[in-house]
């Protein structure tokens, strides 16, 4: 791995995977779940996804040019480092298989309806091993470039939302629920949180990465931020009870938004797909990027090509599985119980044995 990828790099990296796919789906899921109090779950994840941003990037930044493969079994040992390990690589396995079955659905569903899944699924995946013959620093400063591009979208668009809403739709703004309402919410809108454990497999320099947690943790808030701007903006043109019976809310209500004085912007959800797909693919290059270097350092004889085919074979595969629409509204609940594991309970426990280590010194 290059050990030269830098801070800025590494948020926007982070700003790739977490944001992902979830954000579409955001307005409706949330609002299902509490109503006008949507951004108060959000709200509560921000800050506990922050504290255990501190966690992971100070785990990383203590055990310098190493990721989770070398400090892993430094901390609880080789037999359990290597059990972790591979926990982490069966996730970003499903992880990835989520992401494109789930693109795949989007993108035959509203724009190519006569295109197979599998074809889009295809495409994606091609595209992704291209992808993997680089190195880090390479797909770190792609990313660099597609997410600024996409934040200056996602928030230029959303703008462009707000003025369409009423503030009406969004009130009570502090909801009607209580607070174990709000609590259990905040479990159930885990998703959208999950995929920072990528710092743990970044090697960080004490030099070059000297402000990594403050870099992540800010990352982190404005995410929460952003989630919480798209789901007021969103909910504010249709109201909560319309915006619960949309299926991909954001895309929905774009295509329903006609803005006469702007003729180039008059297809809103065309311009969103483009900066959502240069966010997925980002997204899907991060992962498989991971999911090759973790299975390299336990196949060293195989060639890296080998492995490629091997990882690609099996998403491809993965993605397919699911038939049915209950089939498929599984993967969300799957992606967020193993992320509650990989982000909160496991860089825990790492951090933990770290202080006991040091204090035994």
């Amino acid at each position: 791995m290059n050990h030269s990828i830098t801070n800025r790099q590494i948020a926007f990296m982070i700003f790739a995977v977490v944001v992902g796919y979830g954000i579409i789906n955001l307005p409706n899921t949330t609002a299902a779940e509490v109503g006008t109090g949507a951004w108060i779950p959000i709200a509560i994840n921000t800050i506990i996804v922050a504290i255990f941003t501190y966690f992971i990037s100070y785990l990383g930044y203590s055990h310098e040019n190493q990721t989770l493969f070398e400090y892993g079994q430094k901390l609880v040992g080789k037999k359990l480092g290597k059990l972790i390990i591979i926990i982490y690589i069966i996730y970003f396995i499903f992880l990835l298989s989520y992401l494109v079955r789930s693109y795949s659905e989007i993108v035959t569903s509203i724009f190519l309806q006569k295109t197979p899944v599998w074809a889009i699924s295809i495409f994606l995946l091609l595209v992704v091993s291209y992808g993997l013959t680089k190195d880090l620093k390479t797909i770190a400063r792609v990313t660099e470039i597609y997410i600024f591009l996409v934040i200056i979208g996602f928030v230029f668009i959303q703008i462009i939302v707000a003025t369409q809403g009423k503030i009406v739709n969004i009130r009570p703004i502090l909801g009607v629920e209580d607070i174990m309402t709000y609590a259990k919410a905040s479990f159930e809108l885990f998703l959208p949180f999950i995929g920072l454990e990528i710092i743990m497999f970044i090697p960080l320099n004490k030099k070059i990465n000297k402000s990594i947690i403050k870099y992540s943790i800010l990352s982190i808030v404005f995410i929460g931020l952003l989630y919480i701007f798209v789901i007021e903006s969103t909910i504010s043109v249709v109201g909560v009870e319309d915006i619960i019976r949309y299926d991909v809310s954001v895309f929905k209500v774009l295509k329903g938004i006609d803005l006469p004085y702007l003729e180039v912007l008059k297809r809103l959800d065309g311009f969103y797909v483009i900066f959502w797909t240069m966010n997925l693919f980002c997204d899907v290059y991060i992962v498989s990027y991971l999911i090759l270097k973790q299975s390299e350092k336990f196949f060293k004889k195989i060639s890296p090509n080998i492995i490629i085919f091997i990882v690609i074979a099996i998403v491809f595969i993965l993605s397919q599985i699911p038939k049915t629409p209950s089939e498929i509204r599984m993967l969300p609940t799957i992606a967020k119980n193993l992320g509650i594991i990989t982000l909160m309970i496991i860089p825990l426990i790492l951090f933990i044995a770290m202080k006991v280590k040091k204090n035994d010194k």
